[in-house]
């Protein structure tokens, strides 16, 4: 028999169906079943169920059964005995790994933890609430908001103090260009734009740093994208001018 045969909610009992609950639990006429055998008429029972080895050489030695999972510090020879999950060394033991744990625990010493604050020592970044262990100058780090930008949220960038803080505007000073909302840092300030593709707007050029409207036709230009038109000066005579053949009398 294997384990996916054990449910929590079995109709076993030879009663079953009956109309009398038999299985000897809360509430139950009679006493007559295993508990958790006639659920049809006892309903859900809370208990977890795991198929053992029961084999007898007098009768039948390859006799299996399902019987109650068994708590931490019970003996044990595989995990799916534990209700945990979790038998090392013969013994049900909380956790072998974090997988065992809540999510805001990690397992230490087959226990598990809550989950470490930022400060704290921590050998590795599962330990830490943040997800972030730093590397220790001998065996363990300090559990930190961030130690990389791509551990902040995208409107914010990782300060060198491991803290995740809002980006910057334009006119602000900066290291980095990830430290700035434009993404770009220029001569140790943030700027709007150092190219044309970082201008939004269909409408704006990149000039001097910063996104300006497109000229209209007659307007002085040095390149094409500076026009509303994108032709700057393309008729002999007319060069530097935005618009097609247009040239000042």
């Amino acid at each position: 028999m294997e384990d996916s045969h054990c449910s929590s909610c079995r109709t076993t009992c030879r009663y079953a169906g009956d109309g009398d609950c038999d299985d000897g639990g809360e509430g139950a006429e009679f006493s007559v079943c295993s508990l958790a055998t006639d659920c049809d008429d006892c309903g859900e029972r809370d208990i977890s169920l795991v198929c053992h080895e029961h084999g007898d050489e007098a009768t039948n030695p390859n006799y299996r059964a399902c019987a109650a999972k068994i708590a931490k510090g019970a003996d044990c020879n595989r995990d799916e005995q534990c209700l945990s999950s979790a038998c090392k060394s013969s013994e049900c033991v909380e956790c072998e790994s974090h997988s065992h744990c809540p999510e805001n625990q990690y397992c230490d010493d087959n226990m598990c933890k809550p989950k470490l604050q930022n400060g704290a020592e921590c050998p590795r970044d599962d330990w830490c609430s943040s997800g972030v262990c730093t590397e220790g100058t001998v065996f363990n780090g300090y559990c930190r908001e961030c130690t990389r930008h791509s551990h902040c949220p995208d409107d914010k960038y990782c300060t060198d103090s491991y803290t995740c803080t809002a980006k910057l505007s334009v006119g602000k000073s900066c290291t980095y260009d990830s430290w700035c909302r434009s993404d770009v840092c220029k001569s140790g300030k943030c700027v709007e734009c150092e190219s044309q593709s970082q201008c939004p707007a269909d409408n704006e050029f990149c000039k001097d740093y910063a996104c300006v409207g497109k000229l209209s036709n007659g307007a002085v230009c040095s390149k094409d994208y500076w026009c509303e038109s994108n032709d700057c000066g393309s008729c002999s005579g007319c060069f530097g001018l935005c618009g097609p053949c247009y040239c000042k009398s």
